[in-house]
């Protein structure tokens, strides 16, 4: 119970003191580049992006992205559209552990920046995201949408952390207000696919929004990744998401 009655609190502030440094530190970097661009030293996957149909694509980032069951835990990945759903479910011992049965991930990709060179320019330090023989890209948004995802996560933070000091022991009840709390409050509803919800033991779903986004993937697999998300942006989800 230690473990749940903490969860919300500092995976909020974790993710939100993360996010936002990562944000920060991605703007300064694009604007020091700006004029750098177009020498960046990386090569669009056009020419295969023409061999391959939508529907072999998004098969192909769900292999990448899935990781099968291990330990109790199982993790697929799918795409709704233009949207990315990670899905981790959890085994009966890992729920009384957890105290949440399954956490899904969503991402619609319109709201990605999915260009190859300033991807691969972001994970440029692969060692820095490697942990085992898994690595992490890092995607942040594409800048119209930056703010407008800060902002919610600013507010989703507040929420979390005001609900934790209202209710320090009742966890059933802070979950409960979290989740009823976002439903009113979080108003810009772009934040329904571009976050992380939760699904925990006592039927509550709280769901958080996010504005960096990590995909994960096997080590060697990371410039694959990278291609297949470039092409899958340009050809079939370059279009505004509705608001």
């Amino acid at each position: 119970m230690h473990s749940l009655r903490n969860f919300q609190h500092f995976a909020k502030r974790i993710a939100f003191a993360i996010a936002t440094s990562l944000s920060v530190l991605t703007i300064s970097s694009s604007a020091s580049h700006a004029g750098e661009q177009e020498t960046l030293p990386c090569k669009a996957a056009q020419g295969e992006a023409q061999d391959i149909s939508r529907e072999d694509l998004e098969h192909r980032l769900s292999d990448l992205l899935s990781r099968g069951e291990n330990d109790g835990v199982s993790h697929s990945a799918t795409l709704e559209g233009c949207v990315l759903v990670q899905r981790f479910n959890y085994d009966e011992s890992q729920q009384k552990f957890r105290g949440y049965n399954y956490i899904e991930k969503k991402v619609d990709v319109r709201l990605l920046e999915t260009n190859l060179c300033k991807v691969r320019e972001e994970n440029a330090d692969k060692e820095r995201f490697t942990r085992g023989d898994q690595i992490a890209v890092v995607y942040k948004p594409r800048p119209e949408y930056l703010q407008r995802l800060l902002k919610l996560e600013s507010m989703d933070y507040r929420i979390g952390t005001e609900e934790t000091k209202a209710f320090p022991e009742d966890v059933s009840a802070r979950l409960k207000s979290i989740a009823q709390r976002q439903k009113d409050e979080l108003q810009d509803k772009i934040y329904l696919n571009a976050g992380t919800g939760t699904y925990f033991s006592d039927g509550t779903w709280t769901f958080s929004p996010e504005s960096i986004h990590i995909l994960t993937v096997l080590l060697g697999q990371e410039d694959e990744l990278m291609e297949r998300m470039d092409t899958y942006g340009r050809l079939y989800c370059s279009d505004k998401p509705a608001d």
